[in-house]
């Protein structure tokens, strides 16, 4: 059974961002798939601090380099070297879910084209993904927008930008964004809804048709 993490990036509780997320995960649950959401408002409590101990992570990366038979000799306080300590306590554990996670959607309001300042650090500190092995890689996301006016779609394609980065699919169909500033008759919003749903199902679908696959498939890359 997939499982599939919402993140609900508005400040406010109960607003329309909460519920296109909500469709969005019962869509996933239609096809199987065991969802949690979790509001990064009760989670992020600080800015990003945009520090990443260069020297500590020059001696894991030279260590990951290595032939595997000099790994065995190196001492063990070098190889477990990490960066966790730089990463706050509840914002570490979201991205240690997000990690063993097989998909996640995020959905925020819209400010100036761009996600909330919760989202925005939940993404800065994925940096991170660099030095924790690219555990990202091969996991499925979607993103969903609420705008008043404008800037809905530059604001998923910012959020998709970063995982895509970190080796994230994105299936189809997976880029939503409401705009509350056009009104709408109750015949016009159905589709909307079914959008919001297909969201859910297309990124339980594409979780699925990984976890099947060779591993070659889901972790295709450099990385």
């Amino acid at each position: 059974m997939p499982k599939i993490i919402g993140f609900d990036g508005s400040p406010f509780e109960g607003g329309t961002t909460s519920k296109i997320l909500a469709n969005a995960l019962k869509g996933a649950e239609s096809i199987g798939a065991e969802t949690k959401t979790i509001r990064l408002k009760d989670i992020i409590t600080e800015p990003f601090h945009g520090i990443i101990n260069p020297v500590m992570l020059k001696k894991a990366n030279l260590y990951l380099a290595l032939p595997e038979q000099l790994k065995k000799l190196v001492p063990q306080q070098v190889t477990a070297a990490t960066t966790d300590h730089l990463i706050p306590g509840p914002i570490l554990r979201v991205i240690e879910e997000m990690e063993s996670a097989d998909g996640f959607i995020i959905a925020t309001p819209t400010w100036w084209g761009m996600p909330s300042d919760h989202v925005k650090v939940l993404l800065n500190f994925l940096t991170m993904e660099e030095y924790r092995g690219w555990r990202l890689q091969g996991k499925v996301a979607g993103f969903m927008a609420v705008c008043e006016e404008d800037g809905g779609m530059q604001n998923c394609m910012l959020m998709a930008n970063m995982l895509n980065h970190a080796g994230v699919f994105v299936p189809p169909y997976c880029m939503f964004f409401c705009n509350k500033g056009i009104e709408h008759k109750d015949s016009e919003t159905a589709w909307a809804e079914k959008d919001q749903e297909l969201i859910g199902r297309n990124v339980t679908r594409l979780a699925k048709i990984l976890a099947a696959a060779d591993s070659s498939i889901a972790r295709w890359g450099y990385k």
